[in-house]
């Protein structure tokens, strides 16, 4: 009879650890609203020695991300997300350079739970972005777009505000996007996550 006993146990805390790591499993949608900024020295330099002329940036401007991933385990994510990454200018006294950068990519995710409700997570990804640049001076302008894959990191947190639904917070930090400048671009986000 104990040895039932003890199997029953088992059993039922077998079944109560499986249905907790299904709830953590699965696939979830993520929004939210940014603040971009957007390191522009170089292109601050570059135009500063082509015209002689002092430089003022534009380097800070409201974005958002969109994305999508599916929980491996309740610690192990993959991701694919879309990023606006905002729209930067430097400028002089008679040229302006405007970057509007835009991301598509993948995040490699890991989360540790801190309370049950709490837990932090940390990214590393890597992203296709475009960006679409006008040059404007005396004699007119000038526009194209060019591409290069840029790798980031990302670090926040999420608390669990219902049964599926997260408010997330989220720092994430763009290498090199655009061929040109060399601009790097730092995000920090608020927004919402939900789990099927």
């Amino acid at each position: 009879m104990m040895k039932k006993t003890s199997l029953a146990a088992a059993a039922l805390a077998c079944a109560f650890t499986a249905g907790q790591v299904s709830a953590d499993t699965g696939i979830y949608v993520y929004g939210s609203t940014s603040m971009a900024y957007a390191n522009l020295d170089k292109l601050r330099n570059d135009l500063r020695a082509e015209t002689g002329e002092r430089v003022s940036k534009d380097r800070a401007d409201h974005a958002y991300k969109l994305g999508a991933g599916y929980r491996l385990t309740d610690m192990l994510a993959v991701e694919v997300q879309y990023a606006s990454l905002g729209k930067f200018t430097a400028t002089s006294a008679n040229t302006s350079v405007r970057l509007d950068p835009e991301a598509y990519g993948a995040n490699l995710v890991a989360t540790w739970p801190m309370t049950n409700d709490f837990s932090v997570h940390g990214k590393l990804g890597v992203h296709r972005v475009k960006t679409d640049w006008r040059v404007t001076d005396d004699n007119g302008s000038e526009s194209g777009s060019n591409r290069r894959n840029s790798p980031s990191v990302s670090v926040g947190g999420s608390l669990n505000v219902t049964q599926g639904l997260d408010l997330v917070v989220d720092y994430d930090h763009f290498y090199r996007v655009n061929r040109g400048s060399r601009a790097k671009i730092d995000l920090y986000s608020v927004g919402f996550r939900y789990t099927f």
